[in-house]
């Protein structure tokens, strides 16, 4: 089977393909760094755009081709995030570059694969007399710097939804020889300062203001009496509150002694 001419379109695949590859290593990576961003965003606002162009053999250097590239990889960009907010996926920075890697990667094989007018070598030639004139090209691109604006909004909107569902404190008790150990984990993402209120059978109730760093960690025995539980009075009860927020923001309710480990084995 004979080959297709390396045409300048095929060289314009073959270097999208490349750039494809790039992003979804990148992606893998985190897309972490400004090296990395900028690479990421640049592909994100231009990639699927110069791509489409290029398997339509109608991508031609000028900025006509360029906005109408940012135009559609925006709407490419917001049918990915509709998408995958559909399908349940994680709008993170990893997930984002992975799609976008593949519309690139998928639009690129696709035009290497499939015959195409010779239209670049004709962009010099008579399709010269064909330039818009400059009140539409301003006119383009002025729409398409925007759609690039709305588009870099939603994502970054996406973005910090995801961040924030990511960011957790933890609270469990578990059993011990001498009563009950309280832990308090923060995956919150900076330091936090936490009230806890802690009401254990046969004790009275404490209230405990700390603070944590990302990562760190608070443990406190309570002391239970088992005898003393009614109908109204759990073994324990613990009730977190970020301080400075309202409401309760993680609780644990003990109605009963847990098996202690020793027991378990």
């Amino acid at each position: 089977m004979s080959s297709f001419p390396r045409t300048r379109s095929d060289l314009v695949a073959l270097g999208l393909l490349a750039l494809g590859g790039g992003v979804a290593d990148i992606g893998a990576a985190g897309w972490s760094g400004p090296v990395p961003a900028a690479v990421v965003l640049a592909t994100a606002f231009l990639g699927p755009g110069l791509a489409w162009q290029n398997l339509r053999g109608t991508l031609r250097s000028g900025p006509v081709s360029l906005g109408l590239a940012a135009a559609i990889s925006t709407g490419c960009l917001i049918t990915l995030g509709l998408g995958m907010n559909a399908a349940s996926v994680a709008l993170s920075r990893s997930h984002w570059a992975t799609a976008l890697a593949a519309v690139v990667i998928g639009l690129a094989v696709a035009a290497l694969i499939r015959p195409r007018r010779m239209l670049f070598d004709r962009e010099l030639g008579q399709d010269a007399a064909a330039t818009p004139r400059r009140v539409s090209i301003a006119a383009i691109c002025a729409l398409c710097a925007v759609l690039a604006a709305s588009g870099g909004r939603i994502a970054w909107s996406s973005q910090q939804h995801w961040l924030a569902r990511q960011h957790y404190t933890e609270l469990y008790a578990t059993a011990t020889t001498t009563g009950e150990l309280v832990t308090v984990n923060n995956h919150e993402g900076n330091q936090v300062s936490y009230v806890a209120r802690i009401d254990a059978a046969g004790q009275p109730a404490a209230v405990v203001r700390f603070t944590l760093p990302q990562g760190g960690t608070w443990r406190r025995t309570v002391v239970v009496q088992p005898s003393e539980v009614t109908t109204d009075r759990p073994l324990l009860q613990v009730e977190l509150a970020r301080d400075g927020v309202p409401g309760v923001y993680r609780w644990i309710r003990l109605i009963r002694p847990q098996p202690s480990a020793s027991a378990a084995g």
